[in-house]
């Protein structure tokens, strides 16, 4: 994405600067959610009153920002273990190439709620 920076910086100016119609972001870069409150913070945009915001990162992280978030949690433990576990099952013999997908998990911590009408 154009004019995308990662990070805190990034956050304030990515989507929250375009303002207008703005409803709803979906952060799925941990290190740009202050950095994203800080900008709708600046604008005067409160979450979730203006804008409902939902993360996408380790659960812990996003319950304990300045607003904590909703979050669909990214179960990196259970992915660790997983991934230790696939290497060891093709030390001896290689196996083919698999996916496994882990159900999502959302923590409802109010900061996602219908647009306001207006």
């Amino acid at each position: 994405m154009r004019g995308l920076v990662p990070g805190r910086r990034g956050g304030r100016r990515a989507g929250v600067r375009r303002g207008r119609g703005l409803t709803a972001l979906v952060v799925h870069n941990e290190a740009a959610l202050p950095g994203v409150l800080d900008a709708l913070a600046h604008r005067g945009l409160s979450v979730p009153g203006d804008v409902s915001v939902l993360a996408v990162s380790p659960r812990g992280l996003a319950e304990h920002l300045a607003v904590p978030l909703s979050v669909i949690d990214v179960p990196s433990v259970e992915i660790g273990r997983i991934a230790v576990q696939m290497a060891v099952e093709r030390q001896d013999e290689p196996l083919p190439a698999e996916t496994r997908l882990l159900a999502p998990v959302l923590t409802e911590n109010g900061s996602c709620a219908a647009p306001s009408a207006g």
